[in-house]
């Protein structure tokens, strides 16, 4: 067996001794078995069980498989579909760029609405006299003379 993965059963044995009695029963005695065999004897892992998992420096393979044991074993049912439905998704997704690499096959275009309401308010358009435009336009050249 790859020693990588001799190493992640290493470690996941390591953290199962910090599981409560309770969890520990919902997985199978077969299953510790089968990493206890084909864990590395060589191999330490320095757990600390005040910090968190995702806290540890843990191998990304240990990660799956604790992954997989919380998934098939421990979870209710309705967090299990969920996950499933979750990695089936993402499965898919990886599959499409492994097929079609980045291309995007089908891209979304972004849609365009038309103003189909037009603004038909009538506008009221204020008419000056001849005299007011007259003293309009003596103020506009008076000011440029004056400026």
């Amino acid at each position: 067996m790859i020693q990588v993965y001799r190493e992640a059963f290493t470690e996941v044995n390591e953290i199962l001794k910090y599981l409560s009695e309770d969890l520990l029963k919902k997985i199978p005695k077969e299953f510790i078995d089968n990493i206890k065999e084909n864990m590395s004897t060589s191999y330490v892992l320095k757990y600390d069980n005040t910090k968190g998992i995702n806290e540890q420096n843990l191998k990304q393979e240990t990660r799956t498989i604790l992954s997989v044991i919380y998934r098939d074993y421990i979870c209710d049912e309705e967090t299990k579909k969920e996950i499933i439905q979750k990695d089936r998704k993402e499965w898919y997704e990886l599959e499409k760029k492994k097929q079609y690499g980045d291309i995007e096959v089908f891209p979304q275009k972004p849609i365009k609405y038309l103003d189909t309401k037009e603004n038909k308010a009538l506008q009221v358009v204020k008419k000056q006299n001849i005299i007011t435009k007259i003293i309009d336009k003596i103020k506009i050249m008076w000011r440029k003379i004056h400026g």
